[in-house]
């Protein structure tokens, strides 16, 4: 598998060969697309995050030549001893991708189906952090009759929720099923 060093500073191909990181096939690049690595190719440089995310998708390895740089230092163009004295070294990372929203803009939608136990739909909406910005309340036609639907949606506004959706008439569903029907759910439950 071929080594490929993305620089397009002198002194750091020059530091790369002084090191015996670029033997016979490697590649010495200014630019390089990702799109391109094959899986287990290795890729050293000085990449932004995205580029060498996008690397390690692929199935590539990324390493990074770090240095020990001290401010009057950085930006310059560095000579291969000067990055021996910055303690040049190479880093491997895996790197993976993940969005991130902007502070304030997470919408939590929380559901819940209700039963006659309504515990379980309230303690998550105690919980520091995941308060959540909306209900949804999946009602069954029996638990409406019951009146559970209302002690819940009582329960939950009065833990401070402005916005509670309702969905009616949600098809009941068991997981006892009528064994004498072939297109029913079927579980194995211990009979007494």
């Amino acid at each position: 598998m071929t080594t490929t060093f993305a620089s397009r500073h002198p002194g750091a191909v020059e530091w790369a060969q002084e090191q015996g990181l670029l033997g016979e096939g490697s590649r010495i690049v200014a630019d390089y697309d990702p799109e391109t690595v094959q899986p287990g190719q290795i890729v050293i440089g000085t990449l932004p995050a995205q580029l060498a995310a996008r690397f390690c998708e692929r199935g590539g390895r990324y390493q990074h030549l770090t240095l020990d740089l001290s401010p009057e230092l950085r930006g310059k163009e560095l000579d291969a001893a000067s990055m021996r004295a910055c303690n040049a070294r190479l880093e491997e990372f895996f790197i993976q991708r993940a969005s991130v929203m902007p502070a304030g803009s997470r919408k939590l939608t929380h559901l819940c189906i209700v039963s006659d136990q309504s515990l379980q739909n309230l303690l998550p909406t105690r919980v520091a952090g995941m308060v959540p910005d909306r209900c949804v309340l999946l009602v069954s036609a029996e638990m409406k009759r019951k009146g559970a639907k209302m002690r819940l949606r009582h329960a939950l506004a009065q833990s401070g929720l402005k916005q509670i959706d309702l969905v009616d008439d949600v098809a009941e569903w068991s997981l006892v099923a009528d064994r004498s029907d072939p297109s029913a759910p079927q579980t194995d439950r211990p009979r007494r």
